[in-house]
């Protein structure tokens, strides 16, 4: 698992998550902060958790696309 230090003295942060099936990439704010890594999930992992530590989070608006294979 990363972590990283965000300035939220406006109590809001924008967050961009692009996942497929071997890695994630993470832009806080336009990109104040970036995380990319690569993942190793199993067959029968699914999903996303958002969370904070030491605290409390809110999401205000959630939008998902899906991307076709190109591999097929």
């Amino acid at each position: 698992m990363r972590s990283i230090d965000l300035d939220t003295s406006s109590n809001s942060v924008e967050l961009h998550i692009f996942l497929d099936r071997s890695s994630v990439e993470m832009f806080m704010n336009q990109g104040e902060q970036v995380i990319t890594s690569r993942i190793y999930p199993s067959e029968t992992s699914l999903g996303v958790k958002l969370f904070a530590e030491n605290g409390s989070v809110e999401l205000e608006e959630l939008s998902i696309w899906s991307l076709e294979d190109i591999w097929k």
